[in-house]
């Protein structure tokens, strides 16, 4: 059903376009009824995208385009430009609205028998390096931000994965990398403490923004799209099953259609 209410926005750009050619009087009457109507089932669509899930960055930039669209294109108090503007106002909107189509954001739930790792919305980390692949994953396919929340910090965990190398390729995509740690859990003896110090330069001189709070969250945030919390520490834990210091850690990964609203509430929380 979504995908089939994805390609009714095809329907106002064909008329758009149409438009740019010579057609009877009554055919832009109609194709304002029609972009207006077609254009407000997605503005609807965008607004309780936003309320459900409070997705900022999206449903709001749409919600404004449809309603400037809507009041363009409406039927009941049209407004009267040359052909020359209404040329460029159709362009304008056929792309708009083109891209929304490219962009448009559909989840398909497959039977659970045709289900896999990877599609599934719900999924148990036990093994260390699962961890560790979920950090890359995290911030190798990241679009617009990523979040960790890592209490502790060490050099040598965060060396092994490479993390400042996969952090300043991440910000060079344009990501928002953000750490949560917590000073007052490195620090005990003069070497902690510049250990932690030394963690937070080199998390910084890979352009990461570091946040100092007084939390014990173990997390990690991709977009508003999937979200890992569980007891490991994404920044400090041994990455060999066999060391001394490896424990045993258990993380739950959830992509389900409620993603967006965990994040916001941890946005909330952490105040990002």
């Amino acid at each position: 059903m979504d995908k089939i209410i994805r390609f009714l926005i095809l329907v106002p750009i064909a008329f758009l376009l149409l438009a740019l050619t010579r057609m009877p009087y009554g055919y832009y009457d109609v194709m304002r009824i029609v972009v207006s109507l077609v254009t407000s089932v997605f503005l609807i669509k965008e607004c309780i995208a936003f309320f459900k899930h409070k997705t900022w960055e999206r449903a709001v930039l749409w919600s404004l385009i449809f309603v400037g669209i809507v009041l363009l294109f409406n039927p009941l108090a049209p407004f009267r430009f040359p052909r020359q503007t209404w040329t460029l106002f159709n362009i304008g909107a056929a792309i708009l609205l083109f891209i929304y189509f490219l962009s448009y954001e559909f989840k398909s739930t497959p039977p659970v028998g045709d289900r896999t790792d990877q599609n599934r919305e719900l999924k148990l980390i036990t093994k260390i390096g699962e961890h560790s692949d979920l950090l890359r994953e995290a911030l190798l396919t990241a679009k617009s931000s990523v979040v960790i929340a890592s209490p502790y910090l060490s050099q040598n965990a965060m060396n092994v994965n490479t993390v400042d190398e996969r952090i300043k390729a991440a910000v060079a995509r344009g990501v928002n990398v953000k750490v949560f740690c917590n000073p007052d859990f490195n620090d005990g003896s003069q070497k902690k403490v510049q250990d932690f110090n030394q963690c937070v330069q080199y998390l910084e001189g890979a352009k990461a923004q570091v946040y100092k709070r007084n939390h014990h969250s173990k997390f990690i945030c991709v977009d508003s799209e999937w979200l890992v919390i569980g007891s490991f520490n994404w920044l400090s834990a041994a990455n060999n099953p066999r060391s001394i210091f490896s424990r045993k850690e258990v993380s739950l990964r959830y992509s389900g259609g409620d993603a967006a609203g965990m994040v916001s509430d941890l946005r909330g929380k952490y105040r990002w």
